[in-house]
Protein backbone atom coordinates (compact mmCIF):
# COMPACT_ATOMS: atom_id res chain seq x y z
CA UNK A 1 0.00 0.00 0.00
CA UNK A 2 1.56 3.51 -0.75
CA UNK A 3 1.15 6.05 1.89
CA UNK A 4 0.64 9.91 0.51
CA UNK A 5 3.55 11.72 1.37
CA UNK A 6 2.14 14.04 4.35
CA UNK A 7 1.30 10.61 5.86
CA UNK A 8 4.66 9.17 5.58
CA UNK A 9 5.90 12.00 7.46
CA UNK A 10 3.56 11.78 10.40
CA UNK A 11 4.26 8.28 10.44
CA UNK A 12 8.23 8.76 10.68
CA UNK A 13 7.48 11.61 13.39
CA UNK A 14 5.21 9.44 15.51
CA UNK A 15 7.92 6.36 14.90
CA UNK A 16 10.84 8.24 16.26
CA UNK A 17 9.12 10.36 19.20
CA UNK A 18 8.17 6.45 20.60
CA UNK A 19 11.47 5.32 20.29
CA UNK A 20 13.26 8.42 22.03
CA UNK A 21 10.82 8.27 24.85
CA UNK A 22 11.36 4.24 25.07
CA UNK A 23 15.07 4.72 25.86
CA UNK A 24 14.50 8.21 28.41
CA UNK A 25 14.42 8.69 31.64
CA UNK A 26 12.27 10.67 33.29
CA UNK A 27 13.27 12.72 35.98
CA UNK A 28 10.94 14.48 38.98
CA UNK A 29 12.91 17.90 39.86
CA UNK A 30 12.60 17.92 43.89
CA UNK A 31 11.51 21.98 45.17
CA UNK A 32 14.64 23.45 43.47
CA UNK A 33 13.76 22.49 39.76
CA UNK A 34 17.33 20.45 38.89
CA UNK A 35 18.12 17.37 38.18
CA UNK A 36 20.55 18.03 40.91
CA UNK A 37 18.57 18.97 43.55
CA UNK A 38 16.73 15.71 43.12
CA UNK A 39 20.11 13.45 43.00
CA UNK A 40 20.97 15.28 46.51
CA UNK A 41 18.11 14.75 47.78
CA UNK A 42 18.13 11.33 47.64
CA UNK A 43 22.02 11.12 48.86
CA UNK A 44 20.83 12.70 51.91
CA UNK A 45 17.65 9.98 51.93
CA UNK A 46 20.28 7.18 51.60
CA UNK A 47 22.46 8.82 54.72
CA UNK A 48 22.82 6.89 57.36
CA UNK A 49 21.39 8.52 60.42
CA UNK A 50 23.52 8.84 63.55
CA UNK A 51 21.67 8.83 66.07
CA UNK A 52 24.48 9.69 68.56
CA UNK A 53 25.06 13.07 67.09
CA UNK A 54 21.40 13.98 66.99
CA UNK A 55 21.28 13.28 70.66
CA UNK A 56 24.40 15.04 71.85
CA UNK A 57 22.75 18.25 69.43
CA UNK A 58 19.64 17.96 70.82
CA UNK A 59 20.29 17.25 74.87
CA UNK A 60 21.01 20.46 76.17
CA UNK A 61 18.29 22.68 74.27
CA UNK A 62 15.25 20.10 73.47
CA UNK A 63 15.56 17.16 75.54
CA UNK A 64 16.63 18.31 79.31
CA UNK A 65 14.95 21.80 79.44
CA UNK A 66 11.13 20.77 79.00
CA UNK A 67 11.27 17.84 81.03
CA UNK A 68 12.97 19.93 83.92
CA UNK A 69 10.28 22.21 83.22
CA UNK A 70 6.89 19.71 82.87
CA UNK A 71 8.00 18.02 86.05
CA UNK A 72 5.41 17.13 89.21
CA UNK A 73 6.17 16.14 92.48
CA UNK A 74 7.26 12.33 92.72
CA UNK A 75 4.22 12.21 95.76
CA UNK A 76 2.31 13.84 93.54
CA UNK A 77 2.13 11.42 90.61
CA UNK A 78 2.23 8.36 92.36
CA UNK A 79 -0.94 9.10 94.77
CA UNK A 80 -2.76 10.26 92.25
CA UNK A 81 -1.95 7.00 90.80
CA UNK A 82 -3.16 5.35 93.51
CA UNK A 83 -6.31 7.08 94.17
CA UNK A 84 -7.41 6.83 90.63
CA UNK A 85 -5.30 5.09 87.92
CA UNK A 86 -7.62 6.43 85.04
CA UNK A 87 -7.59 10.26 86.46
CA UNK A 88 -4.01 10.27 87.03
CA UNK A 89 -2.95 9.02 83.48
CA UNK A 90 -5.73 11.63 81.52
CA UNK A 91 -3.65 14.27 84.18
CA UNK A 92 -0.46 13.89 84.45
CA UNK A 93 0.30 10.76 81.76
CA UNK A 94 2.05 11.11 78.22
CA UNK A 95 2.03 8.56 75.44
CA UNK A 96 2.58 9.30 71.67
CA UNK A 97 0.20 6.12 70.85
CA UNK A 98 -2.99 4.77 72.58
CA UNK A 99 -1.81 1.58 72.86
CA UNK A 100 1.46 2.73 74.51
CA UNK A 101 2.19 3.11 78.09
CA UNK A 102 2.24 6.07 79.77
CA UNK A 103 4.68 7.79 81.11
CA UNK A 104 5.12 10.58 83.84
CA UNK A 105 7.97 13.40 84.33
CA UNK A 106 8.80 13.70 88.00
CA UNK A 107 10.66 15.36 90.24
CA UNK A 108 11.73 14.86 93.69
CA UNK A 109 14.23 15.31 96.71
CA UNK A 110 14.11 11.53 98.25
CA UNK A 111 16.85 9.83 100.85
CA UNK A 112 18.20 6.65 98.99
CA UNK A 113 17.50 3.49 100.94
CA UNK A 114 19.57 1.32 98.97
CA UNK A 115 21.93 0.71 96.28
CA UNK A 116 22.02 -2.73 93.96
CA UNK A 117 24.93 -2.74 91.46
CA UNK A 118 24.29 -6.73 91.73
CA UNK A 119 22.99 -6.66 87.86
CA UNK A 120 24.53 -4.51 85.30
CA UNK A 121 21.01 -2.82 85.67
CA UNK A 122 21.75 -1.17 88.56
CA UNK A 123 19.22 1.39 90.57
CA UNK A 124 18.99 3.49 93.88
CA UNK A 125 16.30 2.37 95.92
CA UNK A 126 14.45 5.32 97.36
CA UNK A 127 12.91 5.64 100.84
CA UNK A 128 9.81 7.60 99.23
CA UNK A 129 6.38 6.54 99.52
CA UNK A 130 5.49 5.51 96.47
CA UNK A 131 1.44 5.35 96.65
CA UNK A 132 1.73 2.71 94.09
CA UNK A 133 1.98 -0.17 95.99
CA UNK A 134 5.61 -0.91 95.03
CA UNK A 135 8.97 0.90 95.34
CA UNK A 136 10.76 3.11 93.80
CA UNK A 137 13.75 3.39 92.28
CA UNK A 138 16.04 5.71 90.17
CA UNK A 139 18.17 4.07 87.14
CA UNK A 140 22.30 4.50 87.46
CA UNK A 141 23.10 1.44 84.68
CA UNK A 142 25.59 1.10 83.53
CA UNK A 143 22.10 -0.53 82.02
CA UNK A 144 19.63 1.52 81.46
CA UNK A 145 16.01 0.26 80.54
CA UNK A 146 12.98 1.98 79.20
CA UNK A 147 12.30 4.32 76.19
CA UNK A 148 9.90 6.60 78.59
CA UNK A 149 12.58 9.81 78.24
CA UNK A 150 12.24 9.62 74.56
CA UNK A 151 8.53 8.89 74.56
CA UNK A 152 8.06 12.34 76.29
CA UNK A 153 10.22 14.75 74.82
CA UNK A 154 8.15 16.96 72.92
CA UNK A 155 10.25 17.76 69.46
CA UNK A 156 11.01 13.39 69.03
CA UNK A 157 8.33 11.83 67.33
CA UNK A 158 8.27 8.68 64.61
CA UNK A 159 6.84 10.84 62.14
CA UNK A 160 10.31 12.94 61.67
CA UNK A 161 12.57 9.84 61.30
CA UNK A 162 12.94 7.65 58.38
CA UNK A 163 12.11 5.02 59.78
CA UNK A 164 11.44 2.73 63.23
CA UNK A 165 15.67 1.55 63.45
CA UNK A 166 16.41 5.22 63.56
CA UNK A 167 13.76 6.01 66.06
CA UNK A 168 14.72 3.14 67.96
CA UNK A 169 18.39 3.95 68.39
CA UNK A 170 17.03 7.42 69.28
CA UNK A 171 15.92 5.79 72.35
CA UNK A 172 18.94 3.48 73.16
CA UNK A 173 21.30 6.72 72.40
CA UNK A 174 19.39 8.85 75.24
CA UNK A 175 19.73 5.93 77.01
CA UNK A 176 23.35 5.98 76.86
CA UNK A 177 23.80 9.62 77.45
CA UNK A 178 22.42 9.16 80.30
CA UNK A 179 24.53 6.69 81.64
CA UNK A 180 27.17 8.51 80.46
CA UNK A 181 26.62 12.00 81.46
CA UNK A 182 23.68 12.24 83.53
CA UNK A 183 24.47 9.28 86.58
CA UNK A 184 28.36 8.58 85.73
CA UNK A 185 29.19 10.72 88.86
CA UNK A 186 27.09 8.92 91.35
CA UNK A 187 29.37 5.73 90.50
CA UNK A 188 31.67 4.45 93.66
CA UNK A 189 30.19 7.52 96.10
CA UNK A 190 28.16 6.03 99.69
CA UNK A 191 25.00 7.38 98.79
CA UNK A 192 22.77 5.46 101.09
CA UNK A 193 21.59 7.86 103.52
CA UNK A 194 22.15 10.78 101.15
CA UNK A 195 19.43 12.96 99.44
CA UNK A 196 19.22 12.45 95.55
CA UNK A 197 17.30 15.77 94.01
CA UNK A 198 16.05 14.14 90.86
CA UNK A 199 14.33 14.98 87.28
CA UNK A 200 13.34 11.94 85.27
CA UNK A 201 10.35 9.65 83.77
CA UNK A 202 8.84 6.58 84.20
CA UNK A 203 6.50 4.20 82.57
CA UNK A 204 3.74 3.00 84.38
CA UNK A 205 3.67 -0.92 83.17
CA UNK A 206 1.34 -2.36 85.78
CA UNK A 207 4.02 -3.38 87.80
CA UNK A 208 3.58 -1.53 90.37
CA UNK A 209 6.82 -0.07 90.97
CA UNK A 210 8.37 2.76 89.94
CA UNK A 211 11.23 2.86 88.05
CA UNK A 212 12.50 6.21 87.17
CA UNK A 213 14.91 7.44 84.54
CA UNK A 214 16.64 10.45 85.22
CA UNK A 215 17.63 13.29 83.33
CA UNK A 216 18.96 15.16 85.92
CA UNK A 217 20.82 14.37 89.37
CA UNK A 218 22.38 15.49 92.28
CA UNK A 219 23.35 14.37 95.57
CA UNK A 220 22.98 16.33 98.77
CA UNK A 221 23.99 15.36 102.50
Amino acid sequence: MDFPPKAMTRLFLQTAFLALAAGCTIVHHGPGGSAENASAQKAAANEEFDAKAFVKANWAAKVEPPLVQEAVDLREITAALKQDPAVAEKKYGRRKEETALWNFIVKGREVVKAVDTASAAGTLELAAPDGAGGNVRVQIGPVIMSSAVRDVVPSINFGDFTNQLDFANISKELNFYVRDNVVAGLKGKDLVGKHLSFVGVFAEDGSGQVLVTPVKVSVEP
